[in-house]
């Protein structure tokens, strides 16, 4: 619970909370205890930082440096990160031919890129060959 009083000074929890002159909130150890204390017991991280006016992170911070234990954000949870072991690695076999892909009927003939110049548009296929494309591209330019 978090009372404010005159000069930015606060109470959490019946503890007094000093401001620097920084502006920034001096933590007594005791209150970083029993916000370890109620994260431990299953309340989360952001509900007792909200409780008590801090940064998520700072009090994050706190419980992890009690609690090693305690599953970072985005870090895979579950069997293996509760039994420390790293990932495992699994062969793959690589076929010594590769698979022959049949293409989809009309897939050649498809655009794979158009290009507009002013009111000239071009439409052409991946194949086509770049030198010929540099050509029409100069051409294109030269008759603006």
């Amino acid at each position: 619970m978090l009372d404010e009083k005159e000069g930015g000074d606060v109470v959490v929890w019946g503890i007094p909370v000093i401001t620097a002159d920084n502006g920034r909130r001096v933590w007594p150890d005791e209150i970083k205890a029993m916000a370890v204390k109620k994260i431990e017991a299953g309340t989360k991280i952001v509900t007792v930082a909200k409780e008590i006016g801090a940064n998520e992170s700072l009090v994050a911070k706190w419980a992890r440096a009690e609690l090693p234990e305690l599953p970072r954000r985005g870090r895979p949870q579950g069997k293996a990160a509760s039994q420390g072991k790293s990932p495992q690695f699994v062969e793959v076999m690589v076929p010594s031919e590769p698979a022959r892909q049949a293409k989809q009927k009309g897939a050649a003939d498809a655009a794979a890129c158009q290009i507009r110049i002013g009111d000239a548009e071009i439409s052409l296929r991946g194949d086509f060959p770049a030198e010929q494309l540099a050509e029409i591209l100069r051409a294109v330019r030269a008759s603006q």
